[in-house]
C-alpha cells in the first residue's frame, strides 16, 4: 500500500515537486509521424522505458512496416493502437486514487492497489 501525503498550506513545497512533475510524466506520449496520410509512431524513436515495456505488452501483429523514400521502416505501429496502448500501461501504472483513512495531522490516503 503506498501512503500519499495531502498538501497541507504549511507544506506548499513538497506538494508543487509532485505537481510539477504530473505534465512532464503525462507529455510522454509521443507525436505521429505523418507519411501518405498514415500516423504511425516509430518504436525505435520512443524513449527507451517506453520500448521495453512496449515490446513485452504490445500486441506484434499491430506493428506495422512503412516503406518511406527507399526505406523500409519496419518498427512502427500506428498512432491510434498507440495511444490506446500508452492510456492502457500508463493508467494502469498510475492507478485511481481512492481515499481509505484520513489522519488529522498526516492528512494521508492510500492508493489503490
Amino acid at each position: 500500500m503506498t501512503i500519499v501525503k495531502l498538501c497541507l498550506a504549511s507544506e506548499r513545497l513538497p506538494c508543487q515537486s509532485v505537481s510539477n512533475q504530473l505534465p512532464t510524466y503525462l507529455s510522454m506520449k509521443a507525436n505521429p509521424e505523418i507519411f501518405k496520410g498514415i500516423e504511425y509512431v516509430r518504436i525505435s524513436s520512443l524513449p527507451k522505458d517506453q520500448q521495453s515495456i512496449l515490446w513485452t505488452t504490445f500486441d506484434r501483429t499491430k506493428v506495422i512496416k512503412v516503406l518511406k523514400e527507399k526505406s523500409l521502416l519496419n518498427d512502427c505501429i500506428q498512432y491510434a493502437d498507440y495511444v490506446q496502448w500508452y492510456i492502457r500501461e500508463y493508467s494502469r501504472e498510475i492507478g485511481p486514487v481512492r481515499q481509505e483513512a484520513l489522519s488529522p495531522d498526516l492528512g494521508a490516503i492510500s492508493m489503490a492497489s
